[in-house]
């Protein structure tokens, strides 16, 4: 982080807490007051120990017993961290207090989600988004198909030139 940047964010912070705007689950945007936001990388620098760090596309929410969402950082794999770290490491990151984590305090990372077969995790979304991509694809390669030939008023087909 630049120099200029730093002396900014420190007179800022004299007046008291940040307001960024943040997205959540994919469609929700909100301006909110944070105590500290950066790059991930950053950020999971400062905060290692003291935060969980979650994808804000997908938080941590509970269910059945269990929390459920995209989790960047781990507690018995450094390779996920090492991968969310080179992954998404410039994406923005924000302290956020509307969720904790079996008490602890979380950051979100913005469009930090994994695509799937990484780590074994497959979330909605991206699998939607996968599924699109391939359909609209495949209409293009048909539509080029079909471009390649024409019909005449009579129902003939021929070659376009």
């Amino acid at each position: 982080m630049s120099l200029q940047i730093e002396k900014q964010r420190a007179k800022r912070k004299e007046k008291g807490k940040f307001k960024i705007r943040v997205r959540y689950k994919h469609y929700i945007y909100k301006t909110i007051e944070t105590a500290d936001y950066g790059s991930f990388r950053e950020m999971y620098s400062k905060y290692k120990g003291k935060y969980e760090f979650w994808c804000g596309d997908v938080p941590p929410e509970m269910e059945s017993g269990h929390y459920t969402g995209v989790r960047l950082d781990s507690d018995f794999s450094k390779a996920h961290e090492d991968y969310s770290l080179e992954k998404f490491g410039k994406n923005k990151c924000w302290i956020d207090t509307t969720y904790k984590v079996d008490g602890k305090p979380v950051c979100l990372v913005f469009n930090a989600q994994f695509d799937v077969g990484t780590f074994g995790t497959v979330t909605s979304a991206s699998v939607g988004i996968n599924t699109v991509a391939r359909l609209n694809r495949q209409k293009r390669e048909r539509a080029r198909r079909r471009a390649k030939f024409r019909k005449n008023r009579r129902g003939k087909t021929y070659r376009r030139r």
